[in-house]
């Protein structure tokens, strides 16, 4: 599978997202630096990926996006209900990515249950169980109805998907439960985790614009008549 994932990824455009990836990750690892050692009184919230609705941050959102009228367009053009619950999917990200709200959502929980120090952590990962099981009834019908060229080109996009699963809700437990916000520890794993989102999604954008070029076949025909 992750060799199908590899060869069905358009290299110009992994190369051109990672390469703007990367520059968020170094911005906010040298601006760290230089916050660690006095220089800056903080990382400039601007370029910071650990920052909601930061340049990274909304590089993420746009990401999301434009998955989603990806399989939406290719929904419009094949029909086949697996690329319009992709779409769904890819939506839902985006809206709970912007608007934090598995954030938001441990943090009522937690303010109002009386849990330990940490307990939030463990109310997300029950989020995400939830969230990943609602995805999971939306996609089994259709999948198992995919035609199987369709079921062949959707399936590698679980290798990116492992990897948001190990960034964006393993490390982000550790981060919640384990570190103390402000310390170097905590600075490193959120680095380390909204950095690997930042490549993980590229990837997806990557994979699907090459096997699904329809929103763009869509607009080039609009711009033609």
């Amino acid at each position: 599978m992750i060799d199908s994932f590899f060869r069905g990824v358009s290299k110009k455009t992994i190369v051109a997202l990672f390469a703007v990836d990367l520059l968020f990750v170094v911005a906010t690892a040298f601006t760290g630096a230089l916050a660690v050692i006095g220089v800056l009184e903080t990382i400039p919230a601007l370029v910071n990926v650990g920052r909601d609705w930061s340049l990274p941050e909304a590089f993420n959102y746009l990401k999301w996006l434009v998955l989603a009228l990806i399989f939406f367009f290719a929904y419009r053009q094949d029909g086949h209900p697996l690329l319009l619950s992709l779409a769904s999917i890819f939506l839902l990200l985006m809206f709970d990515d912007s608007l934090q709200l598995h954030e938001q959502f441990g943090r009522f929980v937690s303010d109002n249950v009386d849990g330990q120090e940490g307990f939030h952590a463990y109310v997300q990962i029950g989020y995400w169980i939830i969230l990943a099981s609602g995805f999971l009834i939306l996609l089994r019908s259709s999948y198992l109805k995919a035609p199987k060229p369709l079921k062949q080109a959707v399936a590698p996009m679980l290798v990116p998907f492992l990897g948001l699963v190990f960034f964006g809700v393993f490390l982000d437990f550790l981060h919640s439960a384990l570190t103390e916000d402000g310390t170097l520890s905590a600075g490193l794993l959120i680095l380390l985790e909204d950095g690997g989102e930042l490549f993980m999604i590229s990837s997806l954008v990557a994979y699907a614009v090459n096997q699904w070029k329809v929103p763009f076949d869509h607009l080039g025909r609009k711009v033609s008549s």
